[in-house]
């Protein structure tokens, strides 16, 4: 029956399609990460008490130091605790990410490749989040 086809705009839905595989390429890049701090801590979580851990950062004792092999030299963890107490509720998710890309990209002299590596981020996010700020 020719009536029950509806035509869709084919430019629309590939569109549409990419912009939903890219979400998922991104999701399983996230559930990677995850996978690889959960092998690395799986020892030091056992010690921590039943509550949800995605809620806090991790503690300095729990952050492993990253060694170079001297290509990335004076590269510092990124994961270290930045929010005091008092501050919560202030201040929003996306400020907080601006004003660390934007003591990154300080510290490292603008250097974009050693600025993803420290917020253990892609180069091409990091280029993203810049173009998002207008940093």
């Amino acid at each position: 029956n020719e009536n029950s086809i509806i035509p869709v705009n084919e430019k629309s839905d590939k569109i549409e399609r990419e912009l939903i595989l890219k979400q998922l390429l991104f999701l399983r890049q996230d559930i990677n990460e995850i996978k690889k701090y959960l092998l690395i801590n799986s020892n030091s979580d056992r010690s921590m008490n039943s509550t949800n851990s995605s809620l806090f950062l991790p503690s300095e004792e729990n952050i492993e130091k990253y060694e170079s092999d001297g290509s990335l030299d004076n590269i510092t963890d990124a994961r270290l605790t930045a929010i005091k107490d008092e501050a919560v509720g202030e201040i929003t998710i996306n400020e907080i990410e601006k004003e660390i890309i934007e003591r990154c990209l300080k510290q490292f002299k603008g250097n974009r490749r050693k600025t993803a590596s420290a917020l253990d981020i892609s180069e091409r996010t990091l280029y993203r989040k810049i173009k998002e700020y207008d940093l």
